[in-house]
C-alpha cells in the first residue's frame, strides 16, 4: 500500500467512526461553558481541557447550526463558544504534482481531510490578514496554521491569471 492509499485509507476509516450528529434534533437545548480558542484549545469553565483525547471525543459530536456552534447528542444539544473556528490544519501530505497533486491536511483534532471539491480551501481575512480555511466535515471548517500556509504556497500555480492549489483535480484561488 503507497502513501495515497494509506491516506485515503484514513480518511475511509474517520468518516465512519463520527456519530449522525446531522440525523439528531434533541427538544432540550442548554449552554455548556466550553470555549474553543482561536488556536484550537477547549476549555471548559475557564479551565484548559488537557485530556486530548477528551477534546477529541468533544469535536466528534460538534456541529455549526444557523444559531452557533454546538455538541449534540440524540437527546440533548449543548451550544458552545468557538473563537474563530473549531480546528487548526497542519499540512500532513503532498502527494503527485501539478495536475495530479493531492494535498493532505491534519486538524489538532487528529481529523486528516484531502483537499478537494468536498473539502474546498477558502481564503477568509482574519486577524488583519489573507488566511486559508478549509472544510473538515458539513459546515465546520479549520483555519491552516501559518507554517502549513508557506508549505502551501511553495504548491501554488497559475490558472487563467489567478494563483492558487490544485488538489484532487480541483483548483482553489489563493490569491489575485
Amino acid at each position: 500500500m503507497d502513501d495515497m492509499d494509506r491516506l485515503l485509507a484514513e480518511i475511509s476509516a474517520l468518516d465512519k467512526k463520527l456519530p449522525p450528529v446531522a440525523d439528531w434534533h434533541p427538544e432540550r437545548n442548554t449552554a455548556m461553558d466550553i470555549r474553543i480558542d482561536c488556536n484550537g484549545q477547549w476549555f471548559h469553565e475557564g479551565d484548559i481541557i488537557s485530556r486530548h483525547e477528551m477534546a477529541r471525543l468533544f469535536s466528534s459530536i460538534l456541529r455549526k447550526d444557523p444559531d452557533g456552534y454546538c455538541l449534540v447528542t440524540p437527546v440533548e444539544r449543548c451550544l458552545i463558544q468557538v473563537d474563530d473556528v473549531p480546528f487548526v490544519a497542519h499540512l500532513e501530505s503532498v502527494q503527485g504534482n501539478a495536475d495530479q497533486q493531492e494535498i493532505f491536511m491534519r486538524t489538532n483534532m487528529d481529523d486528516l481531510v484531502r483537499i478537494d471539491a468536498d473539502h474546498p480551501l477558502r481564503m477568509k481575512q482574519y486577524a488583519g490578514s489573507h488566511v486559508p480555511y478549509i472544510r473538515v466535515r458539513a459546515e465546520l471548517e479549520a483555519r491552516v496554521d501559518r507554517a502549513a500556509y508557506y508549505q502551501l504556497v511553495n504548491c501554488m500555480s497559475e490558472r487563467g491569471g489567478a494563483s492558487g492549489l490544485m488538489s484532487a483535480g480541483s483548483f482553489f484561488v489563493m490569491g489575485a
